[in-house]
């Protein structure tokens, strides 16, 4: 199958620039001394989940139970849910899956404590615990060291619950595009971290991991060796983007290079005008509109089924394929139930988005 045979709007991966992307962050973790725990919610794929775990993953992180549900369904023996599971029809399905796999979640109140541990052990089943402390995103997660070690402790007391260490996500930084403030946020949250780590172990609470970590901030910790600090806090680090970027990441000035585009087709033009059927149902527009390649700057007019674009003296002509970047890929797989690899004009294979829509 060649590439002009897919039909648009479809989402396209460059093999050999996404060879290099996983290249560049097996380097970096190795470097760091950190285990990759790539965010299952970037690519909603199995195949890409076990491609990730043959490149040296300790496991997956999923977003939710469904994405759960699914990697152990593929097979993959270690899952983080980097969440908090509090209704009591998913803390029972979490408890059944800790029968198949290795299962961690994250709490922040002591009632879902308790509410887990009830379930592990109705179940006979063990899930482990991750004390979710808030770094600066302020969503989820504790306020205080205090807080910390009273759920820290209430873990380790409770049956059929292990304590395993602090989910600590500094998301508000993956997109942070001034550099200097990147770092110096960064290298805070390194010694707050540091800090809350002795606080816990002074009180008889071993830190065995500290998870978190995004695609936007994952190449300092390979550089901690020339900051003021010996080396990075974190065990684990959680980055999806990284296979993809997209338009976003892109303004923060990073390694890795594009390798997701939505393909389409121009099937209406003008002396001044492009319109392609790309649209909302096949975009996500929540970091702003995709960037048509080779027109950065061209304005994107988007409603459910079409992109408009004015471009004086445009060389573009009907049933044309045109790429663009999408500005979020997380949002944007989403909306696909396939991705096309391709490597110039061959089709190398068909993926699929086996979590798409798994919001639960």
């Amino acid at each position: 199958m060649k590439i002009w045979e897919i039909p648009t709007p479809a989402l396209i991966l460059e093999e050999p620039v996404m060879q290099e992307n996983r290249k560049k962050m097996a380097a970096i973790v190795e470097k760091a001394g950190v285990a990759l725990r790539p965010h299952y919610k970037s690519h909603k794929s199995k195949q890409l989940a076990k491609m990730q775990m043959a490149d040296g993953a300790k496991g997956l992180a999923a977003a939710k139970l469904g994405e759960a549900e699914d990697l152990v369904e593929a097979g993959i023996s270690d899952v983080l849910i980097a969440n908090e599971i509090t209704q009591p029809s998913k803390i029972a399905k979490v408890a059944e899956l800790a029968k198949q796999s290795r299962i961690t979640v994250c709490v922040d109140q002591i009632q879902n404590v308790k509410d887990l541990s009830e379930a592990a052990q109705q179940a006979g089943s063990t899930i482990y615990v991750f004390v979710e402390y808030n770094i600066g995103q302020n969503r989820c997660g504790v306020d205080t060291f205090e807080e910390c070690y009273t759920l820290a402790k209430a873990v380790t007391e409770a049956e059929g619950l292990v304590f395993d260490g602090i989910e600590a996500y500094a998301g508000h930084l993956a997109h942070e595009y001034d550099y200097d403030k990147r770092y110096a946020a960064t290298m805070v949250i390194e010694d707050t971290l540091r800090a809350l780590k002795q606080y816990l172990e002074e009180r008889a609470i071993p830190v065995k991991e500290i998870s978190g970590v995004s695609t936007g901030t994952v190449t300092f910790r390979a550089q901690m060796e020339n900051m003021e600090c010996s080396g990075t806090m974190y065990t684990e680090v959680q980055p999806g983007s990284y296979l993809f970027m997209d338009s976003a990441y892109n303004q923060v000035g990073l390694s890795f290079q594009s390798s997701l585009f939505l393909l389409a087709s121009v099937i209406s033009t003008k002396k001044d005008l492009v319109v392609t059927d790309a649209g909302l149902k096949t975009a996500s527009v929540d970091m702003g509109t995709p960037v048509l390649v080779g027109y950065p700057e061209a304005k994107s007019d988007m409603s459910e089924e079409h992109i408009s674009h004015v471009i004086t003296d445009h060389p573009f002509h009907i049933n044309d394929l045109v790429r663009y970047i999408p500005s979020h890929c997380c949002t944007t797989v989403n909306l696909h139930d396939r991705i096309y690899l391709v490597r110039g004009e061959d089709v190398l294979d068909v993926i699929q988005v086996d979590s798409r829509g798994k919001s639960y």
